[in-house]
């Protein structure tokens, strides 16, 4: 039995009105979707009284293309195939012997020829219908076992190719780590360089704070003045400048972004 399935779909148009459509993609989204549709076929033609059998798909065994030559005598049915023959085997015609009885002859026409002729015939289309059946088979397990060796080459190939790219990201991966380090190693050089030099500079800063303390220290004391803070900020006061070098440092910056800003 032959069963020919329209895929219609129950929709609306532009306008909104109710269509049915012809529309395979609706029933063609999943990879099961053809093993839903034979179980929605199963489950419509039992619930209206008819006893059709379905294949649980978990009973399912996909075979090997040696396996199923195995199972299927895939040999055997070559080496039969090239031996059958189709042609109607050649028979004696019996009204060429001209010493048989007229009513003898048409009883073995009748009785006899009739009978071996349309049973050859029908050997002969059965014959011809098997041997279209077994070439067939032949000619599948021929082409799976083709896409067999064809999916295994391919296998490989990928198994290759996925070596490959790991090999390339594990190289690729170490060198980028080595140059990571190479640059963490320069930038490390350079940092401990600046804070050696930041260093120095504060050692600098510090021993010439020193310095000036003990130099207004002693100018105080030397020209008798009563206050080192008031002298300070008199010497701060009419040379615009500070002595304290962050306070100096501030007030350059605010006077930089004044004069900018002008």
């Amino acid at each position: 039995m032959h069963l020919v399935f329209i895929p219609v779909v129950h929709t609306t148009d532009k306008k909104g009105n109710n269509i049915d459509k012809i529309a395979c993609n609706e029933f063609w989204k999943a990879k099961d979707s053809y093993s839903q549709l034979q179980n929605d076929f199963h489950s419509y033609i039992t619930a209206n009284g008819f006893d059709l059998e379905r294949r649980n798909p978990s009973e399912i065994v996909h075979l090997s293309v040696e396996d199923y030559k195995k199972i299927t005598n895939f040999e055997n049915t070559k080496t039969v195939l090239k031996d059958i023959k189709l042609e109607i085997p050649e028979t004696p015609d019996v009204k060429s012997f001209g010493k048989l009885v007229r009513n003898r002859d048409e009883k073995i026409q009748e009785l006899v020829v009739e009978p071996r002729d349309k049973m050859i015939k029908e050997q002969q289309e059965q014959n011809s219908l098997l041997y279209l059946t077994l070439q067939s088979q032949v000619n599948t397990v021929e082409r799976a076992s083709k896409y067999e060796k064809e999916r295994k080459s391919i296998m490989c190939e990928n198994r290759e190719l996925k070596e490959k790219c790991e090999n390339m990201e594990n190289d690729y991966s170490t060198k980028l780590k080595e140059e990571i380090r190479k640059v963490e190693n320069k930038y490390e050089d350079k940092i401990y360089k600046l804070e050696k030099e930041n260093s120095f500079l504060r050692k600098v800063v510090n021993t010439f704070q020193k310095t000036v303390d003990k130099f207004i220290h002693w100018v105080c004391n030397k020209f008798s003045v009563s206050s080192e803070d008031e002298f300070i900020k008199d010497f701060e006061f009419e040379n615009d400048i500070y002595l304290d070098p962050e306070k100096q440092i501030e007030n350059e910056e605010y006077e930089k972004d004044w004069n900018f800003e002008l």
